[in-house]
């Protein structure tokens, strides 16, 4: 059977990330592919000087009495989240893809998610620069984000490098109409606009990894997944349990892990099967999150999603834009409206999602199979 490697962002606590992780692969396992996914960060390039000033300012956080970090309190807060990955996700720890280890592959599936983000990583290293001398066309990008509009965050010196990478993959696929014009304008490459990996399966799919002790519905269910709480998305989420009598529920850890933190516990990441029947469960939802937004159009549930400018706008727009869902963002309490608590029309909704999810999955299966046939 032939093999693919999924690299994409490390597998941590943040749900949405999870999700399209489980996603792709159990996508190209259905394909007839043996998929493993790349369970940490493409290894940065060592900056000497950057580790030793980080070394330095653990030790004078510890001299004060800060709360740190450790991997003893990271395994605490993730406990129910790697439970998820242990579980639903087929791993293989790699800090450095070398060409050895690209040998064991057939193909490398760089995505999805914000792998081309580059406040978030080194970009360089998911347009594969560590194999840079392989010109063999066995990369594919499936749904890659850039999750801005342009690169104001890149270096000139970094768009040079891609430039030179880029026409190494086989194809390349983004999740945002703005990628496929990055590429272009930047990149002389030609991208595909794809769904999300979360869109690849049906809401089937996902109740099959909800765990028993959540399979009882709850009623009236007002679900709330706010990544950046700030007072004026505190007035939206009053202002609409108020109009629709609903009971909020909020799926996140009781606080965020910071310098005062005295009792771990309560950072603690709920499970991703409680995340997911909370969407299961919803009369409505209130979201800032991309993923937040994919998983209310699945479960088909009425929903808002209020603009999220500092995580990357553009790839909301382009979702709801697909859908016909531009209606649904909105950028503070002012844009809130009576017509935004009506039901969505999802017969129309889905059927736009079937025409979709056939077209991406098309990409995924015809560049895999040519790369397997040559």
């Amino acid at each position: 059977m032939k093999r693919v490697l999924i690299l994409t962002h490390a597998l941590h606590n943040n749900y949405g990330g999870l999700l399209q992780a489980f996603a792709l692969q159990k996508t190209v396992k259905k394909l007839g592919f043996h998929a493993v996914t790349n369970d940490c960060y493409v290894k940065r390039k060592r900056n000497i000087f950057k580790t030793c000033l980080n070394l330095a300012k653990r030790i004078v956080k510890m001299l004060l009495g800060y709360s740190l970090l450790t991997k003893e309190k990271q395994k605490t807060i993730s406990q129910n989240t790697q439970k998820f990955i242990d579980k639903f996700i087929e791993t293989q720890h790699i800090e450095n893809l070398t060409d050895d280890i690209a040998d064991e592959f057939d193909i490398i599936l760089v995505g999805s998610d914000q792998v081309f983000r580059k406040a978030y990583v080194d970009v360089t290293q998911y347009f594969l620069q560590s194999l840079e001398c392989r010109d063999d066309k066995t990369k594919i990008a499936y749904a890659a984000s850039f999750g801005t509009d342009d690169l104001c965050e890149w270096t000139q010196k970094e768009i040079e490098i891609c430039k030179t990478l880029a026409p190494k993959f086989k194809a390349i696929s983004v999740r945002e109409d703005s990628g496929v014009e990055i590429f272009k304008k930047y990149f002389d490459t030609k991208a595909e606009l794809v769904l999300d990996p979360t869109l690849l399966l049906e809401r089937e799919d996902y109740l099959k990894t909800i765990d028993e002790e959540d399979i009882v519905v709850k009623n009236n269910v007002l679900m709330c997944y706010v990544l950046d709480k700030t007072s004026e998305k505190t007035h939206i989420i009053n202002q609409i349990k108020e109009q629709t009598g609903l009971n909020l529920l909020e799926i996140m850890p009781e606080e965020t892990f910071n310098k005062n933190t005295k009792d771990i516990t309560k950072c603690i990441y709920p499970s991703v099967s409680k995340w997911l029947a909370g969407f299961r469960d919803a009369s409505f939802v209130i979201t800032d999150s991309f993923h937040g937004t994919v998983f209310s159009i699945i479960f088909n549930k009425p929903f808002i999603c209020i603009a999220n400018k500092e995580r990357g706008l553009s790839r909301f727009t382009s979702l709801l834009k697909i859908f016909g869902l531009e209606d649904r963002l909105i950028f503070s309490q002012e844009d809130l409206s009576k017509n935004l608590l009506d039901n969505i029309d999802y017969n129309k909704v889905n059927s736009v999602k079937r025409e979709w999810q056939a077209m991406s999955i098309k990409f995924l299966q015809d560049n895999i199979n040519k790369i397997c046939a040559a």
